[in-house]
């Protein structure tokens, strides 16, 4: 992106920014329990045998009955996404599932993708996406990052606060999560294996 390019850029982002758009969207629904339920055991069928789909609908049955914990739970998920100053009812949950969890989350939560051959050396693709990944963040800081737009409306941009800079840490249950502000280095790696550190852009 060249420099007249980036001014002209940035000059139309301000009358929006990257987080204009929150006010406007609607909240995340919460299903009802009984949908919730259908889903489970519609998710379960492929992956069990027939007796163990039977047994796990008999507990799913017991979980969901009248006045049982389903009920009490689902309450007091209502009762949360009620309160004052919640956005979404996954909003406290989403930390730990994706950042807090024991498991690799590269190898079970992460997408991948493949990069085609662009001709270029090692070296000069690394400093290319090194680049690329700072002007993003440089965007971020900034609140420039243009809104993503799906079918016309606006996506939720909350969950690029935590794209760069976001740790855990190893705990023997959970790991929990933390986003420091006005981070300024991220971990430069070679072969799984640090080599030093990169200074992105205030």
């Amino acid at each position: 992106m060249t420099s007249a390019t980036n001014n002209s850029y940035a000059q139309g982002m301000a009358t929006s920014g990257t987080f204009a758009r929150q006010a406007d969207l609607p909240r995340v629904p919460l299903p009802e329990l009984a949908d919730t339920c259908r889903r489970f055991l519609e998710w379960c069928r492929p992956l069990l045998t027939g007796d163990q789909f039977d047994e796990t609908a008999r507990a799913l049955s017991d979980f969901a009955r009248p006045n049982g914990p389903g009920e009490a739970l689902h309450r007091d998920l209502l009762r949360y996404r009620d309160q004052p100053g919640v956005a979404s009812w996954l909003d406290d949950f989403w930390d730990q599932r994706y950042l807090g969890r024991r498991t690799p989350v590269a190898i079970n939560a992460n997408f991948f993708f493949l990069f085609p051959d662009s001709g270029e050396t090692q070296i000069a693709r690394a400093v290319r996406l090194m680049a690329g990944a700072l002007h993003y963040k440089r965007l971020l800081d900034t609140e420039t990052l243009p809104v993503t737009m799906a079918r016309g409306a606006p996506m939720c941009m909350e969950g690029s606060k935590a794209l760069f800079a976001t740790t855990t840490g190893a705990m023997m249950c959970a790991c929990p999560t933390r986003r420091p502000s006005g981070v300024r280095h991220g971990p430069v790696t070679s072969s799984s294996t640090t080599r030093g550190t990169c200074s992105g852009p205030t």
